[in-house]
């Protein structure tokens, strides 16, 4: 059943992440259809390598945050007895349990 949980809870968050990244480049698309500099763009490039660059940029701005959140993440499952101690918890919970 845990098992059955985990992977629920990895699939929403995958569909969390991908549903925000759609909304971030439809915002970023719509911000620059309205200002004046996406009009000389148009007229400067190709509308495919527009979209490209942007599926990109903001790609890499979504997953740059989420390389770093996976590595404040790890950072806290590495350390988490020194973080736990700072706040006056016991690291210690599941031996307790288990008696």
């Amino acid at each position: 059943m845990a098992t059955f949980f985990l992977g629920y809870i990895i699939a929403m968050i995958l569909y969390m992440v991908i549903t925000l990244y759609g909304i971030n480049v439809m915002r970023s698309v719509v911000t620059e259809k309205t200002s004046r500099v996406m009009e000389l763009m148009v007229a400067a490039s190709r509308p495919r390598s527009l979209m490209t660059g942007k599926i990109l940029g903001v790609g890499g701005a979504g997953f740059t945050q989420i390389a770093i959140w996976l590595t404040i993440g790890g950072i806290a499952l590495a350390y988490r007895d020194q973080l736990l101690s700072l706040i006056g918890v016991s690291g210690d919970a599941g031996s307790a349990i288990r008696r």
